[in-house]
């Protein structure tokens, strides 16, 4: 556990320590905190890219992108030590694992694509959640799907109430604050297996719960969460399968889980997630031409672990700025034809099967390709 404690402050110093490096960087971005090592490691610290990226939570960061505001992104900048954006600074990118929205795709086409293009939502990997507990005594826990809901629900108080060989002892429930694409993940297993208790899928965890029961504690982050867990005997949360937060390998950290479906337990292990998710298939057509019909989910699995999603990339066609067009799609080259997956598989995410890398380069990239970013569609259009 103080290994995970030692890295993450680790982490928290060195993030600040190259964004003041790359703090006049054009291409600025940030939102999810489940894919922000990621980003980091490969946009941020890469000196290939050097892009900015602020992990403020996928609420913030959908937020910061689809209103073109990066004054969203001055709270964590300030808080590493970084100067702030000046109003009215573009926004290019944002990390999300909360899908866009019905609403948001109908916004977007209103009032951005005249100027910048299609919305593009891809995703960047798949991911598991993971349900971090700290019992002493405790080397491993297995929960049943229907366990879960009522733990965070906050039915249970004890964990005693869950087995009588477990200790008596305090059950807290850290969840994390403001819209996550973590929650929402998180939530949508839950609605999926008892939508009376959680009857919506949202991003905000708070909505779901009684905030005045004592069984539930704040965080701010995955890193927060992971953290609050550690310190807190009894505790139980939810966060990335990121290293810096979790070891997904070791079931004295991270709790198995009962997919009810095959009524197997699965640890969020690569193996075990790639089970989850190898079934999904990319949009075709001219349904890729549609943003919101690359946010494929996955409630409910056949098989695998229970708990996936993927943690997307948000862009547009069309920058007005030909370096940063050319950065941004060095960025899909690379990361779509398999360059990334070492650094993919080494934040215990996911890398993309073959048909997915291989329709986001023919909708994007490629020449010619129908949304190809500053291609031929954008000749009439000014660019982000």
């Amino acid at each position: 556990m103080d290994l995970i404690k030692n890295a993450l402050v680790a982490g928290v110093a060195a993030a600040a320590l190259a964004g003041a490096s790359v703090a006049s960087a054009a291409v600025i971005g940030g939102g999810a905190t489940l894919s922000q090592p990621l980003f980091e490691d490969l946009v941020v610290y890469n000196p290939s890219y050097g892009w900015d990226y602020a992990g403020t939570g996928s609420g913030t960061g959908k937020k910061a992108f689809f209103g073109n505001d990066a004054t969203h992104f001055n709270a964590v900048r300030q808080q590493n030590g970084l100067p702030p954006y000046a109003a009215g600074t573009a926004v290019k990118y944002a990390g999300s694992d909360s899908v866009v929205s019905e609403a948001e795709a109908l916004d977007f086409a209103t009032d951005l694509e005249p100027t910048v293009g299609k919305l593009i939502q891809v995703p960047l990997a798949a991911t598991s959640v993971t349900v971090p507990f700290n019992v002493p005594g405790l080397s491993s826990l297995n929960l049943t799907s229907a366990q879960l809901v009522s733990i965070f629900k906050g039915e249970i108080t004890n964990w005693n109430q869950l087995d009588s060989s477990y200790p008596d002892l305090a059950l807290k429930v850290v969840y994390r604050t403001g819209g996550s694409g973590t929650t929402e993940i998180f939530v949508r297993h839950l609605k999926a297996v008892d939508s009376v208790k959680f009857p919506d899928v949202t991003n905000d965890f708070q909505s779901t719960i009684d905030p005045s029961n004592p069984v539930f504690v704040q965080a701010t982050g995955s890193g927060g969460v992971a953290g609050s867990v550690q310190a807190t005997p009894g505790a139980i949360g939810y966060v990335s399968p990121d290293p810096a937060y979790i070891d997904v390998n070791d079931a004295s950290q991270v709790a198995a889980l009962q997919n009810p479906n095959d009524g197997q337990f699965y640890l969020p292990t690569e193996v075990n997630v790639i089970m989850t998710v190898e079934s999904v298939e990319p949009p075709e057509g001219t349904d890729r031409l549609q943003a919101i019909n690359w946010g494929k989910t996955f409630a409910n699995p056949t098989a695998g672990y229970s708990i996936a999603g993927f943690t997307f990339l948000l862009a547009n066609e069309c920058y007005a700025d030909p370096s940063e067009a050319s950065s941004i799609r060095a960025f899909f080259q690379d990361h779509y034809t398999g360059t990334h997956d070492a650094d993919i598989s080494a934040h215990a995410l996911i890398p993309l099967a073959a048909n997915w890398n291989s329709a986001v380069m023919a909708t994007y990239i490629n020449s010619g390709a129908p949304a190809e970013i500053n291609g031929a569609g954008c000749s009439t259009k000014a660019g982000r």
